[in-house]
């Protein structure tokens, strides 16, 4: 079904920078500032190494059956309808974005909890074989749960995470990346069940992956606001 559009988002691959954090999160106004140096050397690492070290900007979303709306081309006097599910459902989204090659990786569960996100965590370890993990994360509490602290602690050699400043979430490259695929499978359409919604997500992240002009390293507003928070 033809599905109206109305996101146009250009993209410029960049050199990679590292985000700014550190293994706990620093509170107060020199957030920023404690968090620099520890993902900075961690980033360099792993871009002087890529054989060896991979570093992952790390989030979770959520779809929704019901669509989101945004803006569409219309006739004039048509107002345009979206046909709503009635009883919504959600599907969450681990995602982790390469800042090396800009790809995304996704993992989709049924919920979002400790024991999900580990399923994700073994997924990166299948996608980076042989590779050291640097994963960029945010404070939510899932990530530190006392699950995943030991399963952490069982595969120090395989993963290290970074932990982003607190109220920084525009620190994180992936967060922007989820509006956009929205934009690319979900936005201003009904999907009859979750399972297609479900399709929809892995095939728009096969295309973006797929497509050079739509592929991320970083956005070229990542950087800038980057180089502001710095």
């Amino acid at each position: 079904p033809h599905r109206n559009r109305t996101s146009s988002h250009q993209e410029t691959r960049v050199s990679a920078q590292a985000a700014e954090a550190q293994p706990q999160a620093p509170a107060g106004p020199r957030r920023r500032e404690a968090c620099a140096p520890r993902a900075r050397r961690r980033f360099e690492k792993s871009a002087a190494a890529p054989d060896r070290y991979a570093f992952v900007y790390q989030d979770e979303c959520e779809f929704h059956l019901n669509p989101s709306l945004t803006k569409v081309w219309s006739l004039r006097g048509k107002q345009p309808r979206v046909p709503s599910a009635g009883q919504n459902k959600k599907v969450p989204v681990f995602g982790g974005l390469d800042a090396k090659t800009g790809r995304l990786h996704v993992c989709l569960t049924e919920r979002k909890r400790g024991a999900d996100f580990i399923e994700f965590l073994r997924m990166l370890f299948h996608r980076y074989i042989d590779r050291h993990i640097f994963l960029f994360v945010d404070n939510c509490s899932i990530h530190d749960s006392k699950l995943v602290r030991r399963f952490l602690a069982d595969h120090e050699d395989r993963i290290t995470l970074i932990w982003n400043a607190t109220y920084c979430p525009e620190l994180n490259l992936i967060e922007r990346y989820w509006g956009y695929l929205k934009a690319s499978a979900t936005n201003n359409y009904l999907f009859q069940s979750v399972a297609a919604l479900r399709q929809a997500i892995r095939d728009a992240v096969t295309r973006m992956n797929r497509s050079e002009t739509t592929r991320m390293k970083l956005h070229v507003k990542f950087l800038q606001d980057l180089r502001v928070a710095a």
